[in-house]
């Protein structure tokens, strides 16, 4: 009999009263972050993994490069969030735990997206928990696992 695998994020459904879509979340922080989203006044709007980035060995491809290629085949990087403000500034995020901000793949998307964003007018960040929970609190989101968060984060410097 085969093993069941045990998931490793939580995922879901989640219905956007901003955006008005219906949203597969891959983790508890992209849910997160989807939540503080939508009470956020300054933010006008968000995509959530709408974009894709293409590219040929870490070199981000232009829309004029993808259609002169044809058929060729190109890897692709798709970001969590673009959100717009109401001021019309644009940022591009990445939801990460902290385990993961070093890896070689979240280097990579880094490295794609900073020249995206810099291609599009647009600033690039990385996110994880430690920015995620701020955010909440601006916004008094009551998330149950504060007080846990807040006790590791005290025991990280004692």
């Amino acid at each position: 009999m085969p093993r069941k695998r045990r998931r490793k994020y939580k995922t879901g459904f989640y219905k956007s009263k901003k955006t008005d879509k219906r949203m597969a979340y891959r983790s508890s922080y992209e849910l997160r972050m989807m939540k503080c989203l939508d009470l956020d006044d300054c933010v006008e709007s968000y995509e959530y993994e709408e974009t894709v980035i293409k590219h040929v060995r870490n070199r981000v491809l232009t829309d004029d490069q993808i259609r002169a290629a044809g058929d060729k085949k190109f890897r692709s990087y798709t970001p969590d969030f673009i959100i717009t403000f109401n001021d019309g500034r644009k940022i591009m995020i990445e939801v990460k735990s902290e385990v993961m901000l070093h890896s070689s793949s979240t280097q990579r998307k880094k490295v794609l997206g900073e020249v995206y964003c810099s291609m599009h007018n647009m600033e690039y960040h990385i996110w994880t928990l430690h920015n995620i929970i701020p955010y909440e609190m601006k916004l008094n989101i009551d998330m149950p696992d504060h007080e846990y968060w807040l006790d590791w984060k005290e025991s990280q410097y004692e």
